[in-house]
């Protein structure tokens, strides 16, 4: 399911500013929040370079800079409570229409995506790998057995053990 390195997208992880972005907080790998990418074995686009992580920095970087990287895929941050439709277009309408945005490598080819959120549980997860394999390898099948996490959730658990009694 997951390509060789050579066919693995480099993918900027970034919280953008407002539904209008010109500036993005990076996020460099790592954390929860990069699990589902890490999973995936996604190659970060930040890492090589001299662009330090918000946590770390407190500082943003402007489109120009972007440029710099022009990463295959940007994936953002901040646009969770908003639909997909919604996002593509408010957000990624912006960028496409945006002097500097539209010369990135992932507006141009449509590779704009909501990234998930910064923490996540065991059930974040299984969607957002699954949303992003999709995404990012074109993954159509459904990665996880709803049913099963559903009875999980509602404490349905099927024993995969029974213990012996300690009682003898």
């Amino acid at each position: 399911m997951i390509p060789g390195g050579k066919k693995r997208p480099s993918v900027a992880v970034l919280w953008g500013v407002g539904d209008r972005p010109e500036e993005f907080y990076p996020y460099v790998g790592g954390g929860t929040g990069f699990k589902h990418l890490r999973d995936l074995k996604v190659s970060d686009a930040l890492a090589e370079t001299d662009i330090k992580d918000f946590h770390g920095s407190r500082a943003a970087i402007d489109l120009e800079t972007l440029l710099e990287v022009d990463p295959e895929v940007l994936m953002l941050r901040g646009y969770e409570s908003m639909t997909r439709k919604k996002f593509l277009n408010t957000v990624v309408e912006f960028l496409r229409n945006h002097g500097t945005a539209s010369a990135l490598t992932a507006v141009k080819h449509g590779e704009v995506y909501r990234a998930g959120g910064l923490y996540q549980g065991p059930i974040t997860n299984l969607v957002l790998t699954e949303r992003a394999a999709g995404q990012l390898y074109g993954v159509e099948k459904e990665l996880f057995d709803r049913e099963r996490v559903s009875d999980i959730v509602k404490g349905e658990l099927r024993a995969i053990w029974t213990p012996k009694s300690i009682t003898t």
